[in-house]
């Protein structure tokens, strides 16, 4: 990776190797702040004791996370990182210590859950901002 890259990466906010998605920065910090995020956007009861099997990009192993939309943590006590996708199989249910399958009937209901968004009746919104470039962020 090319050093004028890397720094174009980092001052972009890309923090993951494009190569091999290693974390190429010590991360700790954005994990911590991710913690107390997590802990502050309740997700609706519906989504309670779901969990999705995971691939940590920076330790290389699968577990299994808490389901949250702002992300999933590491399950390996020594690693913890947010750098994770999901790995392969539905969403998870927990039932006592065992996991299973969401149903097809959970799905649908878990579709029609109101997510209570919150939208900002603030002028500079507006789908004409001049500053609208055409990308979408998140």
């Amino acid at each position: 990776l090319h050093q004028s890259c890397y720094t174009d990466m980092i001052r972009s906010g890309m923090y993951a190797c494009p190569t091999c998605g290693l974390a190429m920065q010590d991360m700790s910090r954005v994990w911590q702040s991710l913690d107390i995020e997590i802990q502050n956007t309740p997700m609706p009861r519906e989504y309670a004791d779901m969990y999705r099997a995971i691939l940590c990009r920076d330790c290389n192993r699968k577990s299994t996370a808490r389901f949250h939309i702002v992300g999933m943590k590491c399950g390996e006590d020594s690693c913890g990182s947010y750098n994770t996708t999901e790995d392969a199989g539905p969403l998870l249910k927990k039932d006592g210590d065992n996991f299973r399958p969401v149903t097809d009937a959970e799905m649908t209901a878990l579709s029609r859950v109101d997510l209570n968004i919150i939208t900002s009746n603030n002028d500079n919104d507006s789908e004409e901002s001049e500053s609208d470039d055409g990308w979408e962020t998140t």
